[in-house]
Order: C-alpha cells, then sequence, then structure tokens
C-alpha cells in the first residue's frame, strides 16, 4: 500500500536489534571519481514478529550515506541530495512488512548521494531511517573500505571509440534509413561500439513487461543499473535475439517519416547451410535532439528460399 503526505513529528519506536541494515557493493569493480558506485542496500528481520518500516520513493529520506577519508573528514553531499532533502512537496512512501527471516533490498548509486572528487581510500557507511529522516534514530550499516582512482580522459568513452581509427563515436544527424543500414551493418561485423550508437535502449528494455513494471519501481540508480545490464546482456547475445540478428544481406524497402517519428522496413535474408530465411523487420524510430534513435521493432516471417 501507498500513502502520502508530509512525514510527521513523532518520535519511532525503538529501534529493534533483531532488525540487520547492512551494505555490499553490487558489482564490485575498480571506481573512478566519475563513474557510478552501486551499493546493494538490504534490511533483514531477524525477529520472531512482522517488522514494518516506510520507504520513500525519494531515497535520501529513507537511505543516508556517510563517507569518510582515513583522516576522518567527512564529505559533503551532493548538490542534489541537498535540494532533495530540502524539498517541502509531499514525500510518497510505500509501507512494506517483512515476516521473520525476510529481506528487503535495493540499490544505489553512491554519486547520487555524494560527490567524490577525490581519488583515495574512504570508509563508507550508511544509514536507514525505517520511519523517515526526522522520525527517529536511524539504523547504522556495516562499514565498506572503498578505494577510488582518479577519473582519466578516456575512461568514460572507452566504449565508443572506433576500433578502425581510434576516432571517438558521435551520433549524427543521419536520416532513419540511414541509420537502420548503420545499425545493422555495425552488427553485420560485430562493431557493438557502433552497433549501440543510435539505439534507444532504454525504450528497448521496457518493451518487455516484466523489465517495465522492476523499472517503474525502482529508484533512478535502479533504473541505470538495469539499463546497464541490459546493454551488458545484449553484448552476451542471451537475450533479444530477433535484435540481435546477423543478416546475410538486407535490403530497405520504405522509409516513412514525420518531423520526430519514424519507420522503416527491411528486407533481412540470413542464410543457413542449406536454405536462406527471410524476415521483414519494421523499426520505430524517434527524434532526439536532432537525432534518430531506434525504439522499437516488429519481425515478420516471410518464409524461406
Amino acid at each position: 500500500m501507498v500513502f502520502t503526505g508530509i512525514f510527521s513529528l513523532y518520535a519511532a519506536e525503538e529501534l529493534n536489534p533483531a532488525i540487520d541494515f547492512s551494505i555490499r557493493y553490487y558489482d564490485r569493480s575498480i571506481y573512478y571519481t566519475d563513474s557510478p558506485i552501486y551499493i546493494k542496500v538490504e534490511i533483514t528481520n531477524n525477529s520472531m514478529k512482522t517488522y514494518r518500516f516506510k520507504l520513500a520513493d525519494l531515497r535520501p529520506f529513507s537511505i543516508d550515506f556517510s563517507l569518510k577519508t582515513l583522516q576522518h573528514r567527512e564529505i559533503e553531499h551532493s548538490d542534489r541530495f541537498i535540494m532533495e532533502r530540502n524539498t517541502n512537496r509531499q514525500i510518497f512512501f510505500r509501507e512494506i512488512s517483512l515476516e521473520p527471516g525476510e529481506a528487503y533490498s535495493f540499490i544505489e548509486d553512491l554519486s547520487d548521494f555524494i560527490d567524490i572528487t577525490e581519488s583515495r581510500q574512504y570508509r563508507l557507511q550508511a544509514q536507514f531511517y525505517p520511519e523517515l529522516v526526522s522520525s527517529g534514530s536511524p539504523f547504522y550499516s556495516n562499514t565498506l573500505s572503498l578505494s577510488v582512482r582518479p577519473s582519466t580522459s578516456t575512461d568514460p568513452v572507452m566504449d565508443r571509440i572506433e576500433e578502425e581509427t581510434g576516432a571517438i563515436l558521435r551520433a549524427e544527424a543521419l536520416s532513419p534509413d540511414q541509420v537502420v543500414s548503420y545499425v545493422i551493418n555495425a552488427r553485420q561485423r560485430s562493431q557493438w561500439e557502433k552497433f549501440f550508437l543510435y539505439l534507444d535502449l532504454q525504450s528497448l528494455y521496457l518493451r518487455n513487461p516484466g523489465n517495465e513494471a522492476k523499472y517503474r519501481r525502482g529508484s533512478e540508480a535502479d533504473r541505470r543499473f538495469q539499463i546497464e545490464e541490459y546493454r551488458q546482456s545484449l553484448q552476451a547475445e542471451t537475450i533479444d535475439q530477433d535484435l540481435l540478428v546477423i543478416p546475410h544481406e538486407f535490403r530497405i524497402l520504405k522509409t516513412t517519416y514525420t518531423e520526430n517519428e519514424g519507420t522503416v522496413d527491411v528486407l533481412v535474408k540470413i542464410k543457413y547451410s542449406d536454405f536462406t530465411e527471410l524476415k521483414q523487420y519494421t523499426y520505430q524510430l524517434q527524434k532526439s535532439m536532432g537525432i534518430w534513435y531506434i525504439d522499437n521493432y516488429e519481425v515478420r516471417n516471410l518464409g524461406t528460399e
């Protein structure tokens, strides 16, 4: 059940020592000053009765992080965190119930809470407010060691560097049919950095109703992580096989578009050892900031030859 309102200033119940609040790195890797740092937050009910708490849609009203250097200097919160904490609007929250032995977890991006501008060693701890931030004492998590490396000029764009020339790839104002041809040619050559250049990954991910429900429930950090995970799954060729098909040859059949929406029909031939399969792909595109991106597609089988 979802409740709305500005939270009241009554005192929260005494904290339950049988409730475990913990954090860990969701995707333990090398972190940079400008990279996301995904933290898995988990609340576990180790008591013998039902435990209930509130979780705000604006996470700063339920969760906070404390980041300190080894010299105990505390790092300041991000401007975004401060603005959200100082909002005057209604705060939407869910009331969550955990039965004995149950746990509830979610993912947050530390950079949404704290600005990390220095490369060094840190100590990270989280606070959880079961009755929202102004209503009682928080739970404190375990402490993690965090090593952050300096940003480099190449790290953020490594997946957009063209292998043949070493140049940074940038989306250009191509026509819808040119965009589709570019993407299919990139797939034929297994050039992933080009293949993803004109794909609207968020829209493609949300084609799946299960993905959409999960995406709508998640925080902004959850959503970013889901899209990145989707991108990695595509590159691993474990999902959306129709999108990843490698044609032996293809031909643009028809292109129609208005100012911001386009459709491109493509005849695709997939060659096997003793026959060739024919499919018609209908790619749907949307224009954003002057660039066309593929955001949906349909496939129709046309038989074999």
